[in-house]
């Protein structure tokens, strides 16, 4: 099940339509000539020979919409085949790029009544079908177009967490702000003039509060940052985990970051040794 919607007809992929619901989209992209070149990828999954027979005669389309929230662009394209290719020049979009994926009539059918129905919902039913009314919804799939971020950046730099020296800071790091690609954070320039081996010590403290605060944020009711690189790339690593919502934002941190209390303490006990060996 994909959604959940009141249709007047059966639509593959909401609710319990079907016994066999499955309709998935799936969509890859390369970058070439100053265009985005994206491929579809649908799949009707079992039992829906039909409704494929009926996508060959011209009666139903596959249809992807396009939508970039970072610059409201919008657009619809359409195939008859299970896969096909569009463009969309690299000025259009931006950010988080969303991927609708439907069934669409592209005629009037007049007696419909797919195979593989659930008989608790439709039983012995026909249902009378318009031009563009929608047959079929599928899961919504999500890419993100890194950003060009301003040179002159290392290819390091190009993480979602930045670390920027501060001559005014002494004794602590702070967060400049939010609503860029990056969390740049700001730190005293001592420690990125320290020994290199301690330097590394310190940065692996201050990731661990940046990532929960970050958490926080994705999980609270605010979504103002959602089309931003950071956001993007915690919330899809997070969701890949299956990690608990509802736990403290520390421990999901930890989880993230694949338990990085233990490679702090490994960390300090190279350098105690290391210390020790010098002496």
């Amino acid at each position: 099940m994909n959604v959940n919607n009141n249709y007047p007809h059966p639509v593959l992929g909401n609710s319990n339509d079907f016994i066999s619901n499955d309709f998935k989209l799936s969509i890859r992209t390369a970058e070439q000539d100053f265009k985005f070149r994206y491929i579809c990828f649908f799949d009707l999954g079992v039992f829906h020979d039909d409704i494929k027979k009926m996508i060959d005669d011209g009666l139903i389309e596959y249809v992807v919409q396009v939508y970039s929230p970072r610059t409201s662009y919008r657009e619809i394209f359409s195939g008859n085949e299970s896969s096909f290719k569009f463009e969309i020049p690299v000025d259009k979009i931006s950010g988080r790029i969303q991927f609708f994926g439907y069934l669409i009539a592209k005629n009037h059918i007049e007696n419909y009544q797919p195979e593989g129905l659930n008989k608790e919902f439709f039983t012995d039913m026909f249902f009378k079908i318009f031009t563009g009314d929608i047959l079929g919804v599928s899961n919504r799939t999500d890419t993100f177009i890194d950003p060009k971020f301003k040179k002159p950046l290392k290819s390091s730099t190009k993480s979602i967490i930045r670390f920027i020296p501060d001559n005014d800071l002494k004794s602590h790091f702070e967060v400049k702000n939010w609503n860029e690609d990056q969390i740049n954070v700001l730190i005293p320039k001592k420690i990125i003039d320290l020994n290199e081996r301690f330097k590394d010590l310190h940065i692996q403290a201050i990731f661990l509060p940046i990532i929960a605060e970050a958490l926080s944020i994705i999980h609270s009711e605010n979504n103002e940052f959602e089309d931003l690189k950071w956001y993007y790339v915690l919330n899809k690593e997070f969701n890949k985990l299956g990690i608990d919502v509802d736990c403290d934002n520390f421990y999901k941190a930890q989880i993230l970051l694949q338990k990085p209390f233990k490679n702090y303490l490994n960390k300090i006990n190279s350098i105690d040794e290391l210390i020790a060996n010098e002496q």
